[in-house]
């Protein structure tokens, strides 16, 4: 499995600045999409801030569109890559199929 280290996501995690936290990890996944780790993360972060409904600084459905828009280039463009499959399973158990 590869490792999925980003210290500037981490450290803004782990202060829990989730404000800060999604809005940059969309930010620069969107600057480079073909990243693995950011694609991830990102897709596990907006995952985690929707499900436990910590996001008071965005819609429901902001968060969700964005997730989806992660989660829907990452089925296109990685559907075949492992890492990508682990870390998917729990979006797609929680009802967030991408098609």
């Amino acid at each position: 499995m590869m490792r999925l280290d980003w210290l500037e996501l981490d450290n803004r995690e782990c202060n829990r600045d989730w404000e800060n936290a999604i809005e940059y990890s969309y930010s620069e996944w969107e600057k480079d999409q073909s990243n693995k780790t950011k694609l991830i993360r990102t897709l596990f972060l907006y995952w985690y801030v929707y499900v436990e409904d910590i996001s008071p600084f965005l819609s429901d459905d902001q968060v969700l569109s964005r997730l989806k828009t992660v989660l829907s280039f990452g089925k296109e463009y990685l559907s075949d890559n492992i890492d990508f499959q682990i870390h998917t399973e729990h979006q797609d158990r929680d009802g967030l199929r991408v098609t």
